[in-house]
């Protein structure tokens, strides 16, 4: 009797929407649909998520009072005793696994602490030493990254077989997050927002961590326009957590005023596709589902060569080579002044993201899989 091939991914938490999460789950959907078994092991899941992918979920408890590295190790010691007893034909972990099959990274925390001004030489947390140990001890086959600016710093950082770390940029979905052709539409939007006839609207969007996404260098920036377009520039910020301190760093830089604020939605390509520019100043973001999708909606971004998702932009306009105030506020200034750049940036982001859905993405993986000899060979990819 032929048995399906089974799959364990396991992430210890599947609650928030964050980019990490939409890989989870556009993974479980992807191999579901090559006719696979998978189960979906986790401290904290969204079961009617995980269960719409096609997925098992399974909770994985949490021991009370061990938290930190401990309490990682743990989740993992719990995770493979059941992966060997349950005989998994490919185990895949999103970093929170000691050892696995395949490991999709999300996260460079190493990198990270050394990017953001004021978490230089801080100690190691119980992520980065958990992933430390992972990645120096063999602990897995294949590595998937999201971007080549993970890939390099894994190799050189830890010595790493480049061989066995292939980049697959993540997609997006073209349902959602498309041009918005109606004019109607996008004016009423803006409306709601509270913005009026001949403003600008510049969009900072993330699910979280506006320190890590750069909001401080977008500030200055915006302070840094030319007074004319700081009277009719605002910028929008989407986030999960509130503003707090960086209100009073907007006061201070005399741009309070410009800020409109909104919680993090589940629909958020509704306040995207009515952006007129979309910046991601990150210190340091190993790829940014929010840059393409940006891009997807026809929307001009500029970035820095610290975002992975700026290796989708070829051509290399609207990349910076740091997240500089000064550098960003004169892209800005470009793009809000000159309507044939505006333009040529927008048509060359739709160039740049067409195509590369998440169904694009898992079949990439799946090449990878079957290539490493780890997945049995799918007749027709989804």
């Amino acid at each position: 009797m032929n048995h399906a091939f089974r799959v364990a991914l396991a992430s210890r938490r599947l609650l928030k929407p964050t980019g990490a999460m939409a890989v989870v789950i556009e993974l479980a959907r992807g191999f579901h649909r090559c006719g696979w078994d998978v189960d979906i092991f986790g401290e904290k899941l969204n079961r009617s998520v995980v269960l719409e992918s096609g997925a098992h979920p399974h909770r994985v408890f949490r021991l009370p009072n061990i938290k930190g590295y401990r309490g990682r190790v743990i989740y993992a010691r719990q995770c493979e005793a059941r992966f060997r007893w349950a005989r998994y034909d490919l185990v895949v972990g999103h970093g929170d696994l000691l050892r696995q099959n395949v490991l999709f990274l999300h996260n460079l925390i190493h990198k990270t602490a050394e990017s953001i001004p004021g978490k230089e030489g801080r100690k190691l947390d119980s992520v980065g030493r958990f992933h430390e140990e992972m990645l120096t001890h063999d602990g897995f086959e294949v590595c998937i990254a999201n971007s080549q600016l993970m890939k390099d710093d894994l190799v050189t950082r830890f010595g790493l077989d480049e061989a066995r770390i292939h980049v697959a940029h993540p997609g997006f979905d073209p349902d959602r997050f498309h041009v918005l052709h109606d004019p109607e539409v996008r004016r009423r939007r803006r409306q709601s927002l509270g913005l009026e006839d001949g403003q600008r609207l510049i969009g900072f969007v993330t699910s979280g961590d506006y320190t890590k996404r750069g909001l401080p260098v977008l500030l200055r920036a915006l302070s840094l326009l030319a007074p004319d377009l700081r009277e009719t520039a605002r910028l929008l910020v989407v986030g999960g957590e509130p503003l707090g301190p960086f209100l009073e760093m907007a006061e201070e830089l005399g741009v309070a005023g410009a800020i409109l604020y909104h919680p993090r939605v589940p629909d958020v390509e509704r306040l995207m596709q009515v952006l007129d520019v979309f910046v991601h100043p990150a210190y340091i973001e190993e790829f940014g589902l929010v840059v393409q999708e940006a891009m997807a909606c026809g929307i001009p971004v500029v970035t820095s060569k610290r975002v992975g998702a700026s290796e989708l932009m070829l051509s290399g306009h609207g990349v910076l080579d740091a997240p500089d105030p000064d550098a960003f506020a004169a892209e800005l200034e470009t793009l809000l002044r000159r309507p044939d750049v505006h333009h040529q940036r927008r048509a060359e982001g739709l160039t740049a993201t067409s195509g590369n859905s998440w169904e694009h993405y898992v079949g990439r993986v799946l090449d990878v899989l079957m290539g490493a000899g780890l997945v049995p060979s799918v007749a027709v990819k989804p």
